[in-house]
């Protein structure tokens, strides 16, 4: 049986939480019935936020050709700085773009801090989206994967 982790990360790429994981876990039992196991990451650095079993695709965000050809070359390099640098020129169309601006299908990320929420018993919606921007203080967006 599939497991699958909700992950809670800042739209912008450096942002921190700035919650402690019982503010979380107080929010979480008034909001959702039930759920496995709650955790709070705060990364020393960039990480990319992935969808496990639920990547399809990566495709550009200005033709939309595929990149799954290259973006595996273009992760390692962007992970060899910590990926503090993202920028760089489509293969396919020449301009320029970022690994986070891309169209992923299977929904990723890149991010400083993260929020899992492993095996929630609903699924969030975006009325309790913007329930959970007012804890995280920030907006966010949620990659949900599948393990």
């Amino acid at each position: 049986m599939s497991e699958f982790i909700y992950k809670f990360i800042p739209m912008e790429v450096n942002h921190r939480f700035n919650v402690h994981k019982k503010e979380v876990i107080d929010f979480l039992d008034k909001h959702i019935e039930r759920y496995d196991k709650v955790e709070l990451h705060q990364y020393e650095q960039i990480e990319f936020i992935d969808c496990g079993q639920r990547f399809e695709s990566v495709v550009c965000n200005h033709c939309h050709h595929s990149l799954l050809k290259t973006w595996g070359q273009l992760m390692n390099v962007s992970a060899q700085g910590n990926f503090k640098e993202r920028s760089f020129i489509t293969p396919c169309c020449g301009k320029k773009t970022q690994l986070d601006a891309l169209i992923y299908y299977g929904d990723s990320g890149f991010a400083r801090s993260s929020l899992e929420v492993l095996n929630p018993s609903i699924d969030i919606d975006d009325i309790e989206i913007h329930v959970f921007e007012k804890v995280f203080g920030c907006q966010y967006k949620c990659v949900i994967s599948q393990i």
